[in-house]
């Protein structure tokens, strides 16, 4: 089975600064993943990159395999993943502890 996720080798410019370079990762289903880092280390724009709000260069770097075979389109993923605040999250915990009536 294709990862639902895959990066080969990508890499991402704001402006004329290069901020992620060469980066290869892959998300299997099943999988969860941890996204540490420093301020200003990457972890906004990684995510960003995966859930597919800003193009890889080269744009055929990053595959999605959500659902009808493998696709270099961002669209279908942004139908399957989310950005979340840390806030947005506690409240989403929040929310699965108390059951689905409140």
């Amino acid at each position: 089975m294709p990862p639902l996720i895959e990066l080969d080798h990508a890499n991402v410019s704001l402006g004329d600064h290069p901020v992620l370079q060469d980066i290869s990762w892959r998300l299997q289903e099943g999988e969860h993943w941890a996204v540490l880092g420093g301020n200003g280390a990457g972890k906004s724009t990684f995510l960003r990159l995966i859930a597919g709000q800003i193009w890889p260069h080269p744009h055929l770097s990053r595959r999605y395999a959500f659902g009808e075979g493998v696709s270099w389109s961002p669209l279908r993923a942004r139908e399957q993943t989310a950005l979340l605040s840390p806030e947005v999250q506690n409240r989403y915990v929040r929310r699965l502890q108390d059951g689905p009536d409140n």
